[in-house]
């Protein structure tokens, strides 16, 4: 099992399929060993949705039934989940740009063109991840306590 990366929040909104929890970070973010993978700043307040049925059942003994609105609970996310987020957001969007501008310049003989269809290459790669990103279960927060 890997380590997990720990938020405390509060529960803003049930639905039948996901929980809305709202997490804000704070000073101890800072110093994290974590900080880097988990996104969060020192004054910012984040809304997650954690799927009820996200196939984190050995990290968690929370019946989903059992939670209400206000209660204040603790997400937690593995660390591997956390790399792999960050490799989706950030390393093969940049893997893309420069693929698709080295390519297109090559077959083109065009810096303009190249530049242009890159930056719609690297577009279309986020309104994808948008679309299906949501499916990677390997990505997804889970209800501690």
């Amino acid at each position: 099992m890997s380590e997990i990366i720990k938020h405390k929040g509060k529960i803003i909104e049930i639905n039948s399929d996901d929980i809305k929890v709202e997490i804000e970070a704070n000073a101890a973010c800072g110093s994290c060993s974590a900080k880097k993978i988990c996104g969060m700043t020192e004054s910012e307040t984040k809304i997650i949705t954690v799927k009820t049925n996200n196939g984190y059942e050995d990290y968690s003994d929370i019946n989903p039934t059992e939670l209400s609105l206000g209660q204040e609970v603790e997400l937690g996310m593995t660390t591997t989940a956390g790399i792999s987020a960050a490799l989706l957001s950030y390393f093969y969007p940049v893997v893309v740009l420069i693929a698709v501008l080295i390519l297109t310049i090559k077959l083109s003989g065009s810096d303009l063109l190249g530049v242009v269809i890159s930056f719609a290459a690297l577009a279309l790669y986020y309104a994808l991840l948008k679309k299906f990103g949501n499916n990677n279960k390997k990505i997804r927060f889970f209800i501690l306590r």
